[in-house]
């Protein structure tokens, strides 16, 4: 099965405090090893410098007796008492036997001097005495292991060295028990174990306090992250003050955040701007929706005024021919009053020379007269018809003036919304322009055409004063003239009088007769006048449909845009 490595960092800390541990429990294995090795190798130099110490000393005094200054038994008396006295650690001594097992020098157990221990065993049942004379024998010296029992019935194992000296048979030895070693030994692991627990306890202790103040913050971080993945971003991020990795960490995280709280800031006011720039479309949408109602309803209505006008303008050009003609008539009706009151005149002054002539010329005046009474009448009829026109003209030539304001009015409306519309309107407020120019023609037209309808309506008043004038003279004289027939007597007193009526006759028919001329140019004039109105209420129709066309075409670039 294989071996999860943990994934947290403090899983991964305890881990790697674990295996410190671990290599610190094989250094303290191995330094134990090497501690029994050493302290193994340092006992059995130890027991060795005793020993060829030992040996040393009989053999310095073995050369003295060679030399003679002492005897073999002085100098080996001399030399045990000296080796005797050997001492180490306490309690370890130096001992001797001969290659054929005799005790020579036992100082723990001086009454086994002089006895063979030859034969002697181990608990193992080693012969370790044999064992030494062996190696001092044999091998010149060395080191022998072997069981070793307690007075307390316990077995130790026990090393000795091993030396020789053979001019005296001499086998030395001094050995140390292993469990002196081992207490040692014990005690110094003991030490070093403790060490190392403590050690560890303390490094167990840092890890788990670096795993916290590393795997803390850390962990907030992923958690903080994850928020900021999640687009929780209410928390600021922690440990940005910190000057370690951490602290790079949650300020790279910081970042994150901002980052995340720009990115929301733009959405939002992208969203905004969105639901601002629709609102705003829908603004455009609906005021070009009204606008465009308002200047359809605009030009309906100027449509509608200049067909008006239209049908105005035909009207006041009939009225005007009509009133052309009939001051026509009028002017050849005065004309005729004229000459026939011309007629009278002369007959009255013949009057005088020719009385027999009196009833025919009377018959005649008569005639004549009823004949001007007659033209007087029809003048006055047709004048009355001229003042009634006139008086409709005055009145189709206000309609005029007030389509042409409420055309300037909505041609000056135009020009405002044109210019709202900045760019886009220039075209429309041009148009806008034009319909405004010929609005003001309109206008200045219809006042001149009231001018010159103030002027006839004028006239005809005159006329009608005077055809009145003259349907009473022409009265007068037919009362005259029946008077002559009736009373010849009175013809000198009539002829007279009617002299001097003739003379008025003659002034006012000659007056009548300008004004029927004058009336007969006004009327020319309104004619002319109702064919500019006519022809400026077709420009007006004509501009009110460009009008309409590009006001569509600005507004459809205008919802498209």
């Amino acid at each position: 099965m294989p071996i999860r490595t943990p994934r947290s960092l403090s899983g991964k800390l305890y881990g790697l405090v674990v295996f410190f541990t671990l290599c610190f429990v094989v250094m303290l294995a191995y330094q134990m090893y090497a501690l029994y090795t050493n302290l193994e190798a340092f006992k059995r130099t130890e027991i060795r410098s005793v020993v060829e110490s030992a040996k040393s000393i009989a053999v310095a005094y073995g050369q003295r007796a060679e030399s003679g200054e002492m005897s073999d038994e002085e100098a080996r008396a001399r030399a045990l008492a000296a080796i005797r006295a050997i001492r180490y650690n306490g309690k370890n001594y130096v001992f001797i036997y001969q290659s054929d097992g005799n005790t020579v020098l036992r100082p723990t157990r001086p009454e086994q001097e002089g006895t063979s221990r030859f034969d002697v065993k181990d608990p193992a049942g080693r012969h370790y005495v044999r064992d030494f004379i062996n190696a001092a024998t044999v091998s010149g010296g060395g080191y022998v292991n072997y069981g070793w029992e307690s007075p307390k019935k316990k077995t130790f194992q026990k090393t000795s060295y091993i030396a020789y000296y053979k001019p005296w048979d001499w086998v030395f030895g001094s050995g140390v028990l292993m469990v002196d070693m081992e207490t040692i030994f014990w005690s110094e692991a003991v030490k070093s174990a403790g060490l190392t627990l403590v050690f560890m306890g303390i490094s167990l202790a840092l890890a788990f306090l670096l795993a916290r103040s590393l795997a803390k913050p850390i962990r907030r971080l992923n958690q903080q992250m994850e928020a900021i993945a999640n687009d929780v971003l209410e928390h600021e991020v922690e440990g940005v003050e910190r000057t370690d990795e951490i602290g790079e960490m949650s300020r790279a995280v910081a970042v994150f955040r901002t980052n995340a709280l720009e990115r929301h800031r733009l959405e939002g006011l992208s969203a905004e701007a969105r639901a601002a720039r629709e609102q705003r479309q829908n603004q455009i949408e609906a005021m070009i929706t009204d606008f465009k109602v308002d200047v359809e309803n605009a030009l309906d209505v100027v449509n509608q005024n200049s067909g008006r006008l239209d049908d105005a303008a035909k009207s006041l050009k009939a009225n005007a021919a009509h009133t052309e003609s009939s001051a026509a008539d009028a002017s050849q009706a005065s004309e005729r009053a004229s000459q026939n009151v011309q007629t009278v005149a002369s007959a009255a002054e013949e009057l005088a020379a020719s009385i027999g002539e009196i009833t025919r010329q009377v018959s005649q005046s008569n005639e004549v007269v009823s004949k001007a009474t007659s033209s007087a009448k029809q003048s006055n009829a047709k004048v009355a018809s001229l003042d009634e026109a006139a008086q409709k003209i005055g009145e189709v030539v206000s309609l005029i003036q007030a389509i042409a304001e409420q055309t300037n009015l909505l041609a000056l409306n135009a020009t405002i919304e044109a210019a709202r519309a900045g760019e886009a309107g220039k075209g429309f407020a041009v148009v806008a322009a034009e319909v405004k120019e010929l609005a003001n023609q309109t206008s200045k037209a219809t006042e001149e055409i009231s001018a010159h309808v103030g002027a006839i309506q004028g006239s005809t008043k005159e006329t009608v004063e005077v055809i009145e004038q003259i349907a009473a003279i022409m009265e007068e004289v037919n009362g005259y003239t029946t008077a002559i027939a009736d009373a010849v007597e009175q013809q000198g007193l009539a002829t007279a009088e009617i002299s001097e009526n003739v003379q008025a006759a003659a002034s006012g028919t000659r007056k009548a007769s300008d004004n029927m001329i004058q009336l007969t140019n006004t009327a020319t004039d309104t004619t002319r006048t109702a064919e500019f109105v006519l022809d400026a209420s077709g420009q007006m129709s004509s501009s009110t449909a460009d009008l309409s066309k590009r006001i569509n075409h600005f507004l459809s670039r205008v919802a498209t845009t």
